[in-house]
Protein backbone atom coordinates (compact mmCIF):
# COMPACT_ATOMS: atom_id res chain seq x y z
CA UNK A 1 0.00 0.00 0.00
CA UNK A 2 2.39 2.69 0.75
CA UNK A 3 4.52 2.14 -2.87
CA UNK A 4 0.74 2.76 -4.40
CA UNK A 5 0.45 6.32 -4.35
CA UNK A 6 -3.02 5.87 -5.99
CA UNK A 7 -4.36 4.06 -3.20
CA UNK A 8 -2.39 6.34 -1.05
CA UNK A 9 -4.57 8.96 -2.32
CA UNK A 10 -7.79 6.82 -1.93
CA UNK A 11 -7.14 7.02 2.25
CA UNK A 12 -6.41 10.36 2.31
CA UNK A 13 -10.47 10.66 1.83
CA UNK A 14 -11.75 10.27 5.14
CA UNK A 15 -14.75 8.63 3.19
CA UNK A 16 -12.04 5.61 2.46
CA UNK A 17 -10.57 5.06 5.74
CA UNK A 18 -13.77 5.59 8.07
CA UNK A 19 -14.63 2.44 8.21
CA UNK A 20 -10.92 0.77 8.73
CA UNK A 21 -10.16 3.09 12.01
CA UNK A 22 -11.81 1.70 14.53
CA UNK A 23 -10.80 -1.74 13.22
CA UNK A 24 -7.19 -1.19 13.24
CA UNK A 25 -7.06 0.61 17.04
CA UNK A 26 -6.64 -2.20 19.44
CA UNK A 27 -3.91 -4.20 17.68
CA UNK A 28 -1.98 -3.29 14.21
CA UNK A 29 -1.17 -6.33 12.87
CA UNK A 30 -3.80 -6.12 10.48
CA UNK A 31 -2.09 -2.74 9.06
CA UNK A 32 1.71 -3.57 9.85
CA UNK A 33 2.12 0.39 10.26
CA UNK A 34 4.36 0.81 13.25
CA UNK A 35 8.07 -0.45 13.65
CA UNK A 36 9.67 -1.45 17.49
CA UNK A 37 11.72 0.94 18.08
CA UNK A 38 14.49 -1.96 18.02
CA UNK A 39 13.43 -1.70 13.90
CA UNK A 40 13.62 2.20 13.89
CA UNK A 41 16.26 1.87 10.87
CA UNK A 42 13.30 1.16 8.67
CA UNK A 43 10.63 2.83 9.82
CA UNK A 44 10.39 5.24 7.06
CA UNK A 45 9.83 2.52 4.80
CA UNK A 46 6.48 1.84 6.23
CA UNK A 47 3.32 3.23 6.60
CA UNK A 48 2.23 4.48 9.90
CA UNK A 49 -0.54 3.81 12.05
CA UNK A 50 -0.69 7.49 12.01
CA UNK A 51 -0.98 7.76 8.24
CA UNK A 52 -3.31 5.04 8.48
CA UNK A 53 -5.50 6.63 11.15
CA UNK A 54 -5.14 10.27 9.38
CA UNK A 55 -5.61 8.83 6.55
CA UNK A 56 -3.26 9.68 4.63
CA UNK A 57 0.20 8.14 2.92
CA UNK A 58 2.84 10.01 2.12
CA UNK A 59 3.05 13.83 2.91
CA UNK A 60 -0.38 15.05 3.62
CA UNK A 61 -0.51 18.57 2.50
CA UNK A 62 -2.69 21.82 2.42
CA UNK A 63 -2.36 24.11 -0.76
CA UNK A 64 -4.07 27.78 -1.17
CA UNK A 65 -5.30 28.85 -4.78
CA UNK A 66 -6.93 32.24 -5.70
CA UNK A 67 -10.47 31.48 -6.97
CA UNK A 68 -10.23 32.19 -10.78
CA UNK A 69 -13.06 34.80 -10.42
CA UNK A 70 -11.91 36.83 -8.05
CA UNK A 71 -7.60 36.69 -8.14
CA UNK A 72 -6.29 38.85 -5.84
CA UNK A 73 -4.31 37.79 -3.80
CA UNK A 74 -2.02 40.59 -2.65
CA UNK A 75 -5.85 41.86 -1.13
CA UNK A 76 -7.36 41.30 2.31
CA UNK A 77 -11.12 41.39 0.33
CA UNK A 78 -12.01 41.59 -2.78
CA UNK A 79 -15.15 42.04 -4.82
CA UNK A 80 -16.78 39.90 -7.13
CA UNK A 81 -19.23 41.37 -9.74
CA UNK A 82 -18.83 38.54 -12.16
CA UNK A 83 -19.99 35.69 -8.97
CA UNK A 84 -23.66 35.34 -10.13
CA UNK A 85 -24.38 34.24 -6.25
CA UNK A 86 -22.39 36.86 -4.61
CA UNK A 87 -24.33 40.09 -3.21
CA UNK A 88 -23.42 43.60 -5.39
CA UNK A 89 -19.98 44.65 -3.83
CA UNK A 90 -20.00 42.41 -1.51
CA UNK A 91 -16.29 40.92 0.18
CA UNK A 92 -16.39 37.12 -0.93
CA UNK A 93 -12.89 35.06 -0.12
CA UNK A 94 -10.12 35.04 -2.38
CA UNK A 95 -9.08 31.96 -1.97
CA UNK A 96 -9.95 27.96 -1.60
CA UNK A 97 -7.46 25.17 -0.32
CA UNK A 98 -7.04 22.05 -1.76
CA UNK A 99 -6.20 18.87 1.05
CA UNK A 100 -4.38 15.67 0.24
CA UNK A 101 -1.43 13.72 -0.02
CA UNK A 102 1.54 13.95 -3.17
CA UNK A 103 4.22 10.87 -3.72
CA UNK A 104 6.77 10.57 -0.33
CA UNK A 105 9.39 12.98 -2.61
CA UNK A 106 7.06 14.79 -4.94
CA UNK A 107 6.06 18.35 -3.57
CA UNK A 108 2.52 19.63 -4.47
CA UNK A 109 2.61 21.26 -7.95
CA UNK A 110 0.31 23.44 -10.08
CA UNK A 111 0.53 23.48 -13.73
CA UNK A 112 -1.28 25.09 -16.33
CA UNK A 113 -4.13 27.19 -15.11
CA UNK A 114 -5.41 29.26 -18.02
CA UNK A 115 -8.58 31.02 -16.98
CA UNK A 116 -9.91 33.55 -19.75
CA UNK A 117 -8.15 36.93 -19.71
CA UNK A 118 -12.11 38.66 -19.05
CA UNK A 119 -12.56 36.60 -15.66
CA UNK A 120 -9.31 36.99 -14.49
CA UNK A 121 -6.45 39.63 -14.48
CA UNK A 122 -3.69 36.87 -14.16
CA UNK A 123 -2.96 33.52 -13.67
CA UNK A 124 -3.52 32.06 -10.39
CA UNK A 125 -0.42 31.14 -8.53
CA UNK A 126 -0.58 28.39 -5.63
CA UNK A 127 1.23 27.68 -2.49
CA UNK A 128 2.14 25.57 0.32
CA UNK A 129 0.30 26.63 3.32
CA UNK A 130 0.75 23.55 5.66
CA UNK A 131 3.00 19.97 4.90
CA UNK A 132 2.54 17.29 7.05
CA UNK A 133 -0.72 17.37 8.34
CA UNK A 134 -2.35 15.00 11.45
CA UNK A 135 -5.43 15.06 9.98
CA UNK A 136 -7.87 16.86 7.44
CA UNK A 137 -8.52 20.36 8.07
CA UNK A 138 -11.65 22.40 9.14
CA UNK A 139 -13.20 26.04 7.74
CA UNK A 140 -15.47 28.09 10.14
CA UNK A 141 -19.01 27.96 9.35
CA UNK A 142 -18.46 31.57 7.15
CA UNK A 143 -16.31 30.15 5.31
CA UNK A 144 -13.26 33.03 6.20
CA UNK A 145 -11.10 30.77 8.08
CA UNK A 146 -9.40 27.33 7.79
CA UNK A 147 -7.31 25.70 10.27
CA UNK A 148 -5.23 23.03 10.51
CA UNK A 149 -3.02 20.40 12.71
CA UNK A 150 0.22 19.08 12.84
CA UNK A 151 2.30 17.24 15.66
CA UNK A 152 5.79 16.66 16.71
CA UNK A 153 6.31 13.63 18.95
CA UNK A 154 9.30 13.16 20.72
CA UNK A 155 10.96 11.77 24.09
CA UNK A 156 9.51 14.57 26.30
CA UNK A 157 5.64 14.21 24.83
CA UNK A 158 3.78 15.22 21.62
CA UNK A 159 3.42 18.91 20.44
CA UNK A 160 0.27 19.55 19.17
CA UNK A 161 0.44 22.62 16.63
CA UNK A 162 -3.17 24.78 15.05
CA UNK A 163 -2.66 26.80 12.45
CA UNK A 164 -5.39 29.24 10.98
CA UNK A 165 -5.28 30.50 7.88
CA UNK A 166 -7.11 33.56 6.66
CA UNK A 167 -9.16 32.59 3.31
CA UNK A 168 -9.14 35.97 1.66
CA UNK A 169 -5.35 36.89 1.49
CA UNK A 170 -4.30 32.76 2.33
CA UNK A 171 -2.15 34.42 5.09
CA UNK A 172 -1.69 32.69 8.35
CA UNK A 173 -4.00 34.56 11.38
CA UNK A 174 -2.51 32.34 13.87
CA UNK A 175 -0.26 29.36 14.92
CA UNK A 176 -0.74 28.34 18.80
CA UNK A 177 1.24 25.05 19.91
CA UNK A 178 -0.13 23.02 22.64
CA UNK A 179 2.10 21.02 25.09
CA UNK A 180 1.41 17.30 25.54
CA UNK A 181 3.24 16.29 27.93
CA UNK A 182 4.03 12.22 28.54
CA UNK A 183 3.23 11.01 24.81
CA UNK A 184 5.80 8.33 24.03
CA UNK A 185 7.51 8.91 20.57
CA UNK A 186 5.86 6.18 19.11
CA UNK A 187 1.93 7.27 20.02
CA UNK A 188 -0.32 8.05 16.99
CA UNK A 189 -1.97 11.58 17.68
CA UNK A 190 -4.23 12.78 15.90
CA UNK A 191 -6.11 16.31 16.00
CA UNK A 192 -9.29 17.22 15.02
CA UNK A 193 -10.24 21.23 14.68
CA UNK A 194 -13.74 22.00 15.50
CA UNK A 195 -14.99 25.80 14.79
CA UNK A 196 -17.06 26.60 17.68
CA UNK A 197 -18.92 30.57 17.69
CA UNK A 198 -16.65 33.30 16.51
CA UNK A 199 -14.08 33.26 18.59
CA UNK A 200 -13.21 29.44 19.96
CA UNK A 201 -12.13 26.56 17.77
CA UNK A 202 -12.32 23.10 19.94
CA UNK A 203 -9.58 20.88 19.57
CA UNK A 204 -10.49 16.65 19.85
CA UNK A 205 -6.95 14.95 20.57
CA UNK A 206 -7.09 11.26 19.69
CA UNK A 207 -3.62 9.86 21.43
CA UNK A 208 -3.25 5.96 20.76
CA UNK A 209 -0.67 4.17 22.63
CA UNK A 210 1.09 0.92 21.51
CA UNK A 211 2.50 -1.95 24.06
CA UNK A 212 3.69 -5.45 23.77
CA UNK A 213 5.43 -4.58 20.61
CA UNK A 214 6.42 -8.37 18.90
CA UNK A 215 6.46 -9.88 15.41
CA UNK A 216 4.82 -12.37 13.53
CA UNK A 217 5.36 -14.38 10.93
CA UNK A 218 3.01 -15.46 7.87
CA UNK A 219 3.02 -16.03 4.10
CA UNK A 220 3.04 -13.20 1.13
CA UNK A 221 1.24 -13.77 -1.98
CA UNK A 222 4.42 -15.24 -3.33
CA UNK A 223 4.72 -17.97 -1.01
CA UNK A 224 7.88 -15.72 0.49
CA UNK A 225 7.51 -15.48 4.36
CA UNK A 226 6.85 -11.93 5.70
CA UNK A 227 8.01 -10.34 9.26
CA UNK A 228 5.41 -7.95 10.38
CA UNK A 229 5.76 -5.94 13.56
CA UNK A 230 2.56 -5.82 15.84
CA UNK A 231 1.53 -4.10 19.02
CA UNK A 232 -1.47 -3.42 21.49
CA UNK A 233 -2.84 -0.16 21.07
CA UNK A 234 -5.22 1.80 23.59
CA UNK A 235 -6.87 4.97 23.17
CA UNK A 236 -8.05 7.66 24.69
CA UNK A 237 -9.16 11.48 24.06
CA UNK A 238 -7.80 14.96 25.09
CA UNK A 239 -9.94 17.93 24.88
CA UNK A 240 -8.45 22.04 24.76
CA UNK A 241 -10.01 25.28 23.42
CA UNK A 242 -8.12 27.53 21.27
CA UNK A 243 -9.16 31.37 21.56
CA UNK A 244 -8.37 32.91 18.28
CA UNK A 245 -8.15 36.48 19.39
CA UNK A 246 -5.30 35.80 21.77
CA UNK A 247 -4.01 32.39 20.80
CA UNK A 248 -4.12 31.35 24.12
CA UNK A 249 -5.68 27.58 24.87
CA UNK A 250 -7.89 26.36 27.66
CA UNK A 251 -6.44 22.90 28.60
CA UNK A 252 -5.27 20.43 27.83
CA UNK A 253 -8.03 18.03 29.94
CA UNK A 254 -7.36 14.59 29.60
CA UNK A 255 -10.48 12.88 29.08
CA UNK A 256 -9.09 9.17 30.47
CA UNK A 257 -11.96 7.39 28.39
CA UNK A 258 -9.54 4.36 27.43
CA UNK A 259 -10.10 2.15 25.80
CA UNK A 260 -12.35 4.51 23.24
CA UNK A 261 -12.21 4.56 19.15
CA UNK A 262 -9.51 7.30 17.23
CA UNK A 263 -11.70 9.06 15.61
CA UNK A 264 -14.78 10.89 16.40
CA UNK A 265 -18.00 12.77 14.87
CA UNK A 266 -18.10 16.36 16.46
CA UNK A 267 -19.60 19.74 15.45
CA UNK A 268 -19.84 23.00 17.79
CA UNK A 269 -22.29 25.39 18.47
CA UNK A 270 -21.38 28.78 20.16
CA UNK A 271 -21.93 26.86 23.60
CA UNK A 272 -21.04 23.43 23.90
CA UNK A 273 -18.92 20.71 22.12
CA UNK A 274 -21.15 17.78 20.45
CA UNK A 275 -18.58 13.94 20.16
CA UNK A 276 -20.33 11.28 19.26
CA UNK A 277 -17.89 8.26 20.25
CA UNK A 278 -17.67 4.85 21.36
CA UNK A 279 -15.40 1.97 23.39
CA UNK A 280 -13.62 0.13 20.47
CA UNK A 281 -15.56 -2.91 20.17
CA UNK A 282 -12.33 -5.20 19.87
CA UNK A 283 -11.56 -4.57 23.34
CA UNK A 284 -15.13 -4.51 24.27
CA UNK A 285 -16.47 -7.80 22.46
CA UNK A 286 -14.97 -10.42 25.15
CA UNK A 287 -14.00 -13.49 23.57
CA UNK A 288 -15.39 -15.85 20.56
CA UNK A 289 -17.13 -17.65 22.89
CA UNK A 290 -18.18 -15.42 25.17
CA UNK A 291 -18.92 -12.38 23.13
CA UNK A 292 -20.83 -9.19 24.33
CA UNK A 293 -22.27 -6.71 22.71
CA UNK A 294 -20.98 -3.88 20.57
CA UNK A 295 -20.97 -1.37 22.86
CA UNK A 296 -23.37 1.70 21.98
CA UNK A 297 -22.52 5.13 20.33
CA UNK A 298 -23.24 8.17 22.74
CA UNK A 299 -23.46 11.71 22.42
CA UNK A 300 -21.29 13.78 24.85
CA UNK A 301 -22.38 17.45 25.39
CA UNK A 302 -19.05 19.68 26.52
CA UNK A 303 -19.71 23.08 27.12
CA UNK A 304 -17.02 25.01 25.88
CA UNK A 305 -13.58 25.67 27.96
CA UNK A 306 -14.84 22.76 29.93
CA UNK A 307 -13.36 18.91 30.15
CA UNK A 308 -15.98 17.49 31.65
CA UNK A 309 -19.73 16.52 29.56
CA UNK A 310 -22.49 18.24 30.90
CA UNK A 311 -24.88 15.44 28.75
CA UNK A 312 -24.57 12.17 27.82
CA UNK A 313 -26.84 10.60 25.96
CA UNK A 314 -27.07 6.98 23.89
CA UNK A 315 -27.10 7.79 20.18
CA UNK A 316 -29.57 6.61 17.49
CA UNK A 317 -27.10 6.53 15.06
CA UNK A 318 -23.92 3.95 14.32
CA UNK A 319 -20.50 3.80 14.33
CA UNK A 320 -19.27 7.27 14.38
CA UNK A 321 -17.24 7.48 10.71
CA UNK A 322 -15.42 10.73 11.61
CA UNK A 323 -17.65 13.16 9.81
CA UNK A 324 -18.70 16.97 10.78
CA UNK A 325 -22.19 17.85 12.38
CA UNK A 326 -24.50 19.88 11.45
CA UNK A 327 -25.74 23.15 14.01
CA UNK A 328 -29.45 23.30 12.25
CA UNK A 329 -31.12 26.64 11.74
CA UNK A 330 -33.60 25.25 14.61
CA UNK A 331 -30.63 25.11 16.84
CA UNK A 332 -30.37 21.24 16.83
CA UNK A 333 -27.31 19.24 16.07
CA UNK A 334 -27.28 16.71 13.49
CA UNK A 335 -24.90 14.08 11.77
CA UNK A 336 -25.60 11.46 8.55
CA UNK A 337 -26.74 8.06 10.20
CA UNK A 338 -26.04 4.64 8.13
CA UNK A 339 -25.18 7.70 5.15
CA UNK A 340 -29.08 7.74 4.39
CA UNK A 341 -30.49 9.32 7.36
CA UNK A 342 -30.07 11.75 9.84
CA UNK A 343 -29.32 11.81 13.68
CA UNK A 344 -30.78 14.07 15.54
CA UNK A 345 -30.54 15.82 19.09
CA UNK A 346 -31.73 18.76 20.98
CA UNK A 347 -29.43 20.07 23.18
CA UNK A 348 -30.28 21.17 26.49
CA UNK A 349 -33.39 18.45 26.12
CA UNK A 350 -33.92 15.42 28.58
CA UNK A 351 -34.97 13.48 25.25
CA UNK A 352 -32.33 11.19 23.92
CA UNK A 353 -31.23 11.79 20.06
CA UNK A 354 -33.38 10.47 17.70
CA UNK A 355 -33.30 8.57 13.77
CA UNK A 356 -34.96 10.58 10.75
CA UNK A 357 -35.56 8.36 7.56
CA UNK A 358 -36.32 9.76 4.31
CA UNK A 359 -38.78 7.69 2.12
CA UNK A 360 -36.25 8.25 -0.86
CA UNK A 361 -33.54 7.16 0.38
CA UNK A 362 -34.59 3.48 1.83
CA UNK A 363 -33.67 2.02 -0.94
CA UNK A 364 -31.35 -1.18 -1.73
CA UNK A 365 -28.25 -0.23 -3.58
CA UNK A 366 -25.23 -2.49 -4.31
CA UNK A 367 -22.73 -0.24 -2.82
CA UNK A 368 -23.10 2.70 -0.58
CA UNK A 369 -22.24 6.30 -1.74
CA UNK A 370 -21.57 9.81 -0.27
CA UNK A 371 -24.45 11.52 1.58
CA UNK A 372 -23.92 15.29 1.12
CA UNK A 373 -25.71 17.32 3.12
CA UNK A 374 -25.92 21.36 2.35
CA UNK A 375 -27.77 24.16 4.31
CA UNK A 376 -30.03 26.48 2.49
CA UNK A 377 -30.19 29.95 3.58
CA UNK A 378 -34.02 29.64 4.57
CA UNK A 379 -32.52 27.05 7.09
CA UNK A 380 -33.98 24.17 4.86
CA UNK A 381 -31.47 20.77 4.02
CA UNK A 382 -30.68 19.75 0.76
CA UNK A 383 -29.62 15.56 1.29
CA UNK A 384 -28.37 13.92 -1.75
CA UNK A 385 -26.63 10.47 -2.01
CA UNK A 386 -24.86 9.85 -5.24
CA UNK A 387 -25.31 6.08 -5.30
CA UNK A 388 -29.24 6.75 -4.77
CA UNK A 389 -29.21 9.27 -7.53
CA UNK A 390 -31.43 11.39 -5.42
CA UNK A 391 -31.76 14.69 -3.30
CA UNK A 392 -34.57 15.73 -1.31
CA UNK A 393 -35.03 19.15 0.50
CA UNK A 394 -36.33 18.98 3.92
CA UNK A 395 -37.83 21.45 6.44
CA UNK A 396 -36.13 21.37 10.19
CA UNK A 397 -38.57 23.68 11.44
CA UNK A 398 -41.41 21.50 10.37
CA UNK A 399 -40.54 18.03 11.76
CA UNK A 400 -38.07 17.02 8.96
CA UNK A 401 -40.79 17.46 5.93
CA UNK A 402 -39.72 16.79 2.54
CA UNK A 403 -40.51 19.98 0.71
CA UNK A 404 -39.62 18.56 -2.67
CA UNK A 405 -37.42 16.00 -4.38
CA UNK A 406 -35.58 15.53 -7.73
CA UNK A 407 -33.57 12.28 -9.32
CA UNK A 408 -30.23 12.56 -11.61
CA UNK A 409 -27.98 9.93 -13.05
CA UNK A 410 -26.69 7.81 -10.88
CA UNK A 411 -22.12 8.85 -11.39
CA UNK A 412 -19.59 6.56 -12.11
CA UNK A 413 -17.60 7.55 -8.93
CA UNK A 414 -20.61 7.45 -6.37
CA UNK A 415 -17.93 7.12 -3.10
CA UNK A 416 -14.23 7.68 -2.72
CA UNK A 417 -12.12 10.37 -3.48
CA UNK A 418 -13.48 13.75 -3.05
CA UNK A 419 -16.56 13.06 -0.45
CA UNK A 420 -18.49 16.40 -2.01
CA UNK A 421 -20.22 14.79 -4.50
CA UNK A 422 -22.77 17.60 -4.87
CA UNK A 423 -22.54 21.45 -4.22
CA UNK A 424 -25.56 24.04 -3.77
CA UNK A 425 -25.63 27.47 -5.29
CA UNK A 426 -25.14 29.75 -2.71
CA UNK A 427 -28.26 30.97 -2.50
CA UNK A 428 -29.84 27.52 -2.56
CA UNK A 429 -31.46 27.23 -5.76
CA UNK A 430 -29.04 25.05 -7.86
CA UNK A 431 -28.06 22.01 -7.04
CA UNK A 432 -24.35 20.59 -8.94
CA UNK A 433 -24.23 17.10 -9.67
CA UNK A 434 -21.59 15.09 -11.35
CA UNK A 435 -22.73 13.61 -14.83
CA UNK A 436 -23.89 10.28 -15.88
CA UNK A 437 -22.36 6.77 -16.06
CA UNK A 438 -22.36 7.02 -19.20
CA UNK A 439 -21.36 10.84 -20.36
CA UNK A 440 -19.17 11.62 -17.19
CA UNK A 441 -18.92 15.90 -16.66
CA UNK A 442 -21.31 18.33 -14.46
CA UNK A 443 -24.86 19.15 -14.24
CA UNK A 444 -26.81 21.22 -12.86
CA UNK A 445 -30.71 21.33 -11.35
CA UNK A 446 -33.10 23.58 -10.14
CA UNK A 447 -34.35 22.47 -6.95
CA UNK A 448 -37.91 23.55 -7.04
CA UNK A 449 -38.62 22.06 -9.91
CA UNK A 450 -36.31 19.12 -10.62
CA UNK A 451 -35.36 20.65 -13.74
CA UNK A 452 -31.76 20.02 -15.58
CA UNK A 453 -31.17 23.54 -16.25
CA UNK A 454 -27.21 23.13 -17.42
CA UNK A 455 -24.53 20.42 -18.38
CA UNK A 456 -20.91 20.04 -18.94
CA UNK A 457 -19.33 17.11 -20.51
CA UNK A 458 -16.05 16.29 -22.58
CA UNK A 459 -16.13 12.61 -21.03
CA UNK A 460 -14.32 12.77 -17.94
CA UNK A 461 -15.88 11.50 -15.39
CA UNK A 462 -15.25 13.89 -12.09
CA UNK A 463 -14.50 12.74 -8.69
CA UNK A 464 -15.73 15.60 -6.67
CA UNK A 465 -17.47 19.10 -7.38
CA UNK A 466 -17.59 22.20 -5.56
CA UNK A 467 -18.88 25.79 -5.59
CA UNK A 468 -16.09 28.43 -4.46
CA UNK A 469 -17.13 31.43 -2.52
CA UNK A 470 -16.91 33.61 -5.97
CA UNK A 471 -19.94 31.58 -7.64
CA UNK A 472 -17.60 29.69 -9.61
CA UNK A 473 -17.91 26.09 -9.89
CA UNK A 474 -14.95 23.70 -9.63
CA UNK A 475 -14.70 20.04 -10.76
CA UNK A 476 -11.61 17.07 -9.33
CA UNK A 477 -10.93 14.23 -11.77
CA UNK A 478 -8.74 11.73 -9.94
CA UNK A 479 -5.74 10.80 -12.40
CA UNK A 480 -3.14 8.20 -12.31
CA UNK A 481 -0.40 10.84 -11.59
CA UNK A 482 -2.56 13.17 -9.33
CA UNK A 483 -5.48 15.19 -9.97
CA UNK A 484 -6.98 17.69 -12.51
CA UNK A 485 -9.46 20.55 -11.76
CA UNK A 486 -11.49 22.26 -14.37
CA UNK A 487 -13.63 26.01 -13.38
CA UNK A 488 -16.80 26.73 -14.73
CA UNK A 489 -18.63 29.19 -14.41
CA UNK A 490 -22.17 29.13 -12.45
CA UNK A 491 -23.92 28.10 -15.63
CA UNK A 492 -21.35 25.59 -16.27
CA UNK A 493 -19.39 26.98 -19.31
CA UNK A 494 -15.62 26.54 -18.86
CA UNK A 495 -13.36 28.93 -17.52
CA UNK A 496 -10.08 27.45 -17.11
CA UNK A 497 -8.38 23.77 -16.27
CA UNK A 498 -5.26 22.96 -13.84
CA UNK A 499 -3.40 19.93 -13.08
CA UNK A 500 -1.62 18.69 -9.79
CA UNK A 501 0.84 15.62 -8.93
CA UNK A 502 -1.48 15.89 -5.73
CA UNK A 503 -3.91 14.03 -5.12
CA UNK A 504 -6.87 15.84 -3.99
CA UNK A 505 -9.09 14.49 -1.04
CA UNK A 506 -11.17 17.71 -0.04
CA UNK A 507 -11.17 21.39 -0.94
CA UNK A 508 -11.85 23.76 1.74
Amino acid sequence: MAKDHRAGAAAASAARMRKRIGKTTSNSAGSGAMSTPADSASANLRLSRRAMLAGGVGASVLVALPDVLVAAPARAAVTAPDAATAAPGAAVPAHFFLYGTSGPTSPPTMQNLRPPASRAAAVPTPSTVGTGLAARPARSADGASVAYPTVQTGPGGADVTLTVVEAASGATQTASTLRLPGVPADASVLVRPVFAGTTTIAVVIAVSEPAGWHTFRKDGATGAAITTPSATWTTHHVLAYLDRATGKYTGPFDLADAPSLAWTDSVADAENLYLWTMREPAVSVGTKGAPLPTPPVRLLTFPLGSGRPGASVRSAGHWPGGGTGLVLSTGEVARVADGRDLEVYSPGSTAASRRVKFAEFQIETAKPGATNVHQRPDGTLVISNAAFGRAVVVDPAAGFRTVSALEFPRPKIALGGPDAKTALSADGSVLYTLGSMAAGGLSAYDLSSGRLVATYGDGSHYAGVYQLPSGSVLGVVGEQTGSRLGFFTAALSLLGASSTDMFVAEVF
